[in-house]
């Protein structure tokens, strides 16, 4: 079988202004290809060459790998879902601050629907005095003299 190309592309983000970047990398396997142990370790190789090379030598960086297909084999899915770790998260180098994630498209578009649906619900949220009336009480109460005490 001869080997098919695939899609990466990246994003840079600086943190702070001493110079700490997040890097996000993300790999588009072919539709046909899981993401197996074989993917997994591709991926682990290339973040930790990626990682290592000269020119990133003695800067502060967050590496994130993502690898992105139609669907995990069992033993990707097992990685994917280890107790105590962010879902998805299938390697973790302390080393060069390599994180590598494993994800499938339908979850990807799920999760995404489900936060669109909830900016949706903020976005249409109608406020009316007794409402911001209830927020206010209930956010600054320390600050709003209570009309019964004032009486006593």
């Amino acid at each position: 079988m001869t080997e098919q190309v695939e899609l990466i592309f990246s994003y840079t983000k600086q943190i702070n202004c001493v110079g700490e970047y997040d890097y996000l990398i993300v790999g588009l396997k072919r539709p046909r290809q899981k993401i197996n142990p074989a993917v997994i370790q591709q991926i682990e190789s290339y973040a930790t060459a990626v990682a290592r090379d000269e020119q990133f030598a003695g800067a502060n960086i967050n590496w994130c790998f993502v690898a992105v297909s139609n669907e995990l084999d069992d033993y990707a899915r097992r990685k994917a879902n280890q107790r105590d770790k962010p879902e998805g998260h299938v390697y973790d180098a302390a080393e060069f601050n390599i994180k590598i994630d494993a994800r499938e498209w339908a979850k990807i578009i799920n999760d995404a629907r489900v936060r669109l649906s909830s900016v949706n619900e903020q976005l249409a949220y109608q406020a009316d005095s007794d409402s911001a009336k209830t927020y206010l009480n209930k956010a600054h109460a320390k600050y709003i003299p209570n009309p019964e005490s004032a009486t006593e």
